[in-house]
């Protein structure tokens, strides 16, 4: 635990550093990095192979491939909260749907992550809350046909965004195709997303947080 809180400590140095090197500087309210981006294996991807992104505004990723919301939120307040940035990207829910740890309804999926948005409003942290990617296969358990899951959960967290007063990045509908997934130039396995993908997806987010790409 020591060792994963002295490299949380030193994510955020490295993101202050980005922030500085971008022209950008922290919220006067915050001391910590611009945003946090929470989630599973999307968001660790999104590190890995995109990290000038993250380096140049200041970001630090938290994403851990195959987390479920529940363990996402078991770690929020390491992840998210200790670091005091000004904002907390959010975009979970997939893993849940493909019970990697069990059976789990939507309406506890839910449940999970309105208490991620109450941990960061709690401490004063803009909240940035994305709908869960389109999707119509899973590679790793293909017996659950998640379409109609993601539909039913998005149309859950779009009502918990509206509930709670935070920004809601509605990309399903914007990206759905006929068949519930993802067009087939902006995913690699119908979860997982391709670099066209991630470009969409850092022009949404920069706009929401009132940042130019």
């Amino acid at each position: 635990m020591k060792k994963k809180i002295l490299s949380a400590a030193a994510a955020a140095i490295l993101a202050i550093a980005g922030m500085a090197m971008a022209g950008c500087t922290p919220s006067p309210s915050h001391n910590g990095p611009a945003c946090v981006l929470m989630g599973d294996s999307i968001t660790q991807q999104w590190k890995e192979k995109r990290p000038e992104f993250f380096e140049q505004n200041g970001f630090v990723g938290a994403g851990i491939s195959g987390q479920v919301t529940g363990q996402i939120l078991g770690r929020f307040d390491t992840d998210v909260v200790d670091l005091d940035p000004y904002a907390v990207s959010i975009l979970c829910g997939i893993n849940d749907i493909a019970q990697n740890q069990g059976y789990i309804s939507n309406e506890d999926i839910a449940k999970n992550i309105a208490a991620m948005i109450d941990k960061a409003q709690a401490a004063k942290i803009r909240v940035i809350l994305w709908s869960v990617l389109p999707s119509d296969y899973l590679c790793w358990h293909k017996s659950i046909d998640p379409a109609p899951l993601v539909k039913d959960l998005n149309d859950k967290l779009k009502a918990l965004a509206e509930e709670k007063g935070v920004t809601y990045v509605d990309f399903y509908n914007d990206h759905v195709t006929e068949t519930g997934g993802l067009p087939a130039d902006l995913t690699t396995d119908g979860v997982h997303v391709t670099a066209a993908c991630y470009s969409l997806m850092e022009q949404i987010l920069l706009e929401k947080l009132g940042k130019k790409k």
